[in-house]
């Protein structure tokens, strides 16, 4: 299996439901754990839409995007790096 790229890790934490400040606050070995259950199963074509998930709301903003949850989100995508079948392998 490959990879889940950035923007696709990005997308699984930036809608994980948590609050931001818990979000800030967990363990990376735990959103690493959260990303690969969540990933795990997905077919391709759902992998495909989540890897573009977000595009769109970053680029337009919007009343309902979170610039704050986002960049969060994308600090701790590239602290993971996860690969989809990570927490099967314990």
């Amino acid at each position: 299996m490959t990879t889940l790229g950035l923007h696709g890790v990005t997308t699984l934490l930036y809608a994980a439901p948590v609050s931001t400040e818990l979000l800030s606050r967990l363990p990376l070995d735990n959103l690493a754990a959260y990303v690969a259950t969540m990933a795990a199963d997905l077919a391709a074509g759902d992998r495909e839409r989540l890897e573009h998930g977000l595009a769109a709301a970053v680029e337009r903003g919007g009343p309902w995007f979170e610039r704050d949850r986002y960049e969060l989100a994308r600090a701790l995508a590239r602290a993971v790096q996860v690969e989809p079948d990570a927490s099967r392998s314990s």
